[in-house]
């Protein structure tokens, strides 16, 4: 885990976009489930 207001290098970000791209569209996913079941 980086400190809060740490920068992280272009490197890490381009090795770890994958990673950020999946937990994204979990999310996206969660939040649609609860949306969906609220405005049913």
């Amino acid at each position: 885990d980086a400190p809060a207001g740490a920068e992280l290098s272009w490197d890490y970000q381009n090795e770890n976009y994958p990673l950020l791209e999946t937990q994204l569209r979990k999310a996206g996913y969660r939040l649609a489930r609860l949306l969906n079941e609220i405005y049913k």
